[in-house]
């Protein structure tokens, strides 16, 4: 709508140059934030009405201090690093038979200083916030009313899905674990939209750090200490705080129950339909 707008607005201007201009100013970046927050808080607040949910109970943290929150962070930067080499095998896969899991658009970034401020933002606050009421908020409590095992892995599966590409899906997909086995633990989305937040401010952050020099050598360091650190963090936790196991009858209201879920496989089948279309088209 506003390429028409613009283009009917300026008839001699090639809509190349227009689309040029919207992906680097503050447009795509503003629409992007308003679009996504209003429906992510939008249908997080019907399925919480629908599910009889009481939104202050959300946010009722329990036993989450600040030691916590940095073990946690620690843990999902080795969680990133795992993801990225994940994403690079599949993208040398895919390049070997002609096609590329790295869409079109996906490393355009917005050059003036609104759109950075914009995108920055949304990346690091407005969408920490409302992708956690959504997934571990809202959708996390739906699915455990059946199956609480079943909901951690189905919530992280659609937060991959809701990225729209597969290098994001591969960080999101094990991020989405992490975060819902975390929920659960502390029955609050506070300790994941902490960790939601640190790790988007630290990929926004690295993304334009210099290439070379002291900058990127920092960040390397950080990643390679973190990725060791996490990984020993993460089996203390995961020795100490299993993923909750399901009695029989639990089972049965599991996947088996969702696949009848018309909602569900809807769901399914168009956002990763589209995932795949772009991938194979790419």
């Amino acid at each position: 709508l506003i390429e028409t707008i613009i283009k009917f607005l300026n008839p001699d201007v090639d809509v190349m140059n227009i689309s040029d201009y919207m992906s680097q100013s503050s447009i795509m970046s503003g629409l992007n934030m308003i679009i996504f927050v209003t429906v992510n808080s939008l249908f997080a607040f019907l399925g919480l009405k629908w599910s009889k949910t009481r939104h202050p109970s959300l946010m009722k943290t329990r036993d989450f201090n600040f030691r916590y929150a940095i073990e946690y962070c620690v843990i999902a930067l080795a969680i990133w690093v795992v993801a990225g080499n994940i994403s690079t095998f599949v993208e040398e896969i895919f390049t070997k038979f002609g096609h590329s899991t790295i869409l079109d658009g996906m490393q355009d970034e917005p050059v003036s200083g609104l759109g950075i401020a914009v995108e920055t933002i949304y990346a690091c606050i407005m969408a920490p916030v409302t992708e956690e009421l959504f997934f571990r908020g809202m959708l996390l409590r739906v699915f455990s009313k059946a199956n609480q095992r079943f909901a951690v892995f189905a919530t992280a599966f659609f937060f991959g899905l809701a990225h729209g590409n597969l290098p994001q899906f591969s960080l999101a997909f094990l991020l989405g674990i992490f975060l819902a086995h975390m929920t659960l633990k502390h029955g609050s989305i506070i300790p994941s939209i902490i960790v939601h937040m640190f790790i988007n401010s630290f990929v926004t952050a690295a993304s334009y750090a210099p290439e070379g020099g002291f900058a990127e050598g920092a960040i390397n360091l950080l990643l390679i200490t973190s990725f060791f650190a996490g990984l020993v963090l993460l089996v203390i936790y995961r020795k100490n705080d299993r993923l909750p196991s399901t009695t029989p009858a639990q089972a049965r209201r599991g996947l088996s129950i969702a696949c009848t879920s018309p909602a569900l496989v809807i769901s399914t089948i168009l956002i990763g339909g589209v995932m795949a279309l772009l991938v194979f088209n790419n």
